[in-house]
């Protein structure tokens, strides 16, 4: 299973490499987000990876704006919104949990994807197991893929969510 996930990103780390940013955008065929989590002493951090024109339509349609992410962006200026995103279809199981617990460090662009940055810090506690609900950029695409990978003590483990697998349990090395 883990072999066929490796295999799976690797796939998808190439599809995400494309043309430099001063070249028109090339048309994906593949619809997909990579999130990769660490577990920490206190709390999680965690990166997500979108084909940016991708992310960029879903914001501006959600939230009724008219932005334009690219390497010129602001966090300030898009914090709101990628936040409420991010905390309306990337639910942990983690019991009192609110969008303000979700900090938005940084936003960085990579060809034709941007990797958002995350930190949840506070005296929630992760139990034995870690529920995660991941419906990233399924509302906008019925095809959409989203691998999840977790740093649980130095052991990776992985998901493959979509459209009909947006739930998934994973037991922790506690």
């Amino acid at each position: 299973m883990l072999k066929r996930i490796f295999i799976f990103s690797i796939l998808i780390l190439v599809s995400f490499k494309g043309l430099k940013s001063e070249n028109p955008p090339i048309c994906h065929p593949i619809h997909v987000s990579i999130v990769n989590m660490d577990l920490l002493e206190n709390g999680l951090k965690f990166s997500v990876k979108l084909f940016t024109d991708d992310f960029q339509k879903i914001i501006n349609s959600k939230y009724n704006k008219d932005y334009v992410f690219d390497e010129n962006t602001k966090l300030n200026k898009v914090k709101k919104e990628i936040r409420s995103y991010i905390f309306e279809h990337l639910k942990l199981g983690v019991e009192k949990l609110k969008e303000e617990d979700y900090k938005l460090l940084k936003l960085k662009f990579n060809h034709e994807a941007v990797w958002l940055y995350f930190k949840l810090e506070g005296s929630f506690d992760v139990d034995q197991n870690l529920t995660v609900k991941n419906t990233l950029m399924t509302d906008l695409y019925d095809d959409q893929t989203n691998l999840f990978i977790l740093n649980d003590n130095g052991k990776d483990k992985a998901f493959s969510y979509n459209n009909s697998d947006i739930d998934y349990t994973f037991v922790l090395n506690k």
